[in-house]
């Protein structure tokens, strides 16, 4: 749901409740235990307040997070800090509830990279309902350009957030208030990438340490053996780098980090990756190898596009990324 309303968080107006959860008694049939187990079950209700369906099942530390709530509250602190009145919000919700997200882009935030190329300032807030999205915000930028998003190190950190009782919102109130400031610098860190050029073999190094990097089995690490890459997503990398740079697939012409960095978030933003037609393990795989597909929604890509992105922002803050970067 597209819209230029802040306030409008209609979308997220469902209410999920806790129930409890109810186990049979396997020595006393027809009865059920008591609730030892410690968890509860989240139900979301239907609008006819009859039908309902299970979005989460947690322990009973966890602290269900509306969506609707927070938002409410989040208004009210980024129009105090922040000029909304020329926004582009994207409100989603996936898998029937469980997960949320919504995407703000202010547009009175803007900035020139380079000649023709404006960025504007972006926030990212996630929730769930089931736990596979913590609670989340994250200051960005959009590029007009190619329609990317330009994700920060921010992202890196989500994964260690929660929902328990010691939740509160107080803690994004000084990363609103600072967003503007940070926005600024990150402007200029821009500007710099956009005049540094790499060589390629140090953009396939960097790629192959981070966002191509597959983790390890558990064979793997009993053996120890050595890590190992993606092919796929290192060529879309490599093939999106030097497209944005010299306009084709292949090029000797040396990338900037600007290019790089846009590549990536290419590969983050867009639901698409490259799959092989064919496989010859005797040669290093050329164009005709691969085909490019779309990521079907009902297959997950909005979780693919999330997973993406938090690679991205721990590439962003990787030792491979900020050697090359500085």
């Amino acid at each position: 749901m597209k819209h230029n309303d802040i306030n409008n968080i209609a979308l997220f107006d469902y209410d999920v409740v806790p129930m409890e959860l109810k186990i049979p008694d396997p020595v006393n049939p027809g009865e059920f235990c008591n609730n030892a187990v410690n968890k509860q079950v989240l139900v979301r209700k239907g609008k006819d307040g009859l039908s309902s369906s299970i979005v989460g099942v947690h322990s009973d530390k966890y602290k269900p997070v509306s969506t609707f709530e927070l938002l409410k509250s989040y208004n009210g602190v980024l129009t105090e800090n922040l000029d909304c009145s020329n926004v582009e919000i994207s409100d989603e919700i996936f898998d029937g509830g469980r997960k949320a997200r919504r995407s703000i882009v202010f547009k009175n935030y803007q900035f020139e990279v380079s000649e023709g190329e404006k960025i504007a300032l972006k926030l990212d807030l996630f929730n769930s309902f089931d736990g596979s999205w913590p609670w989340f915000s994250a200051f960005g930028a959009l590029n007009f350009v190619c329609m990317n998003g330009l994700v920060s190190g921010q992202f890196a950190m989500v994964i260690s957030k929660k929902h328990t009782t010691g939740f509160a919102i107080n803690s994004e109130i000084a990363k609103i208030k600072n967003a503007s400031e940070m926005f600024n610098s990150d402007i200029e860190k821009f500007k710099r990438w956009t005049q540094k050029k790499v060589s390629w073999g140090q953009v396939e190094d960097v790629i192959k340490k981070t966002l191509a990097l597959k983790p390890k089995s558990f064979k793997q690490k009993a053996l120890n053996q050595p890590e190992t890459h993606s092919e796929p997503v290192l060529e879309y990398v490599m093939r999106e780098s030097a497209r944005l740079c010299d306009g084709v697939a292949r090029s000797t012409k040396l990338p900037s980090v600007w290019d790089v960095y846009n590549a990536a978030t290419h590969w983050s933003t867009h639901n698409q990756e490259l799959r092989l037609k064919k496989v010859n393990p005797t040669s290093r795989k050329s164009d005709l190898d691969y085909e490019m597909t779309d990521i079907r929604k009902n297959a997950g890509s909005h979780n693919v596009n999330r997973d993406r992105e938090i690679k991205v922002a721990q590439m962003l803050i990787s030792q491979p990324w900020q050697q090359m970067a500085a």
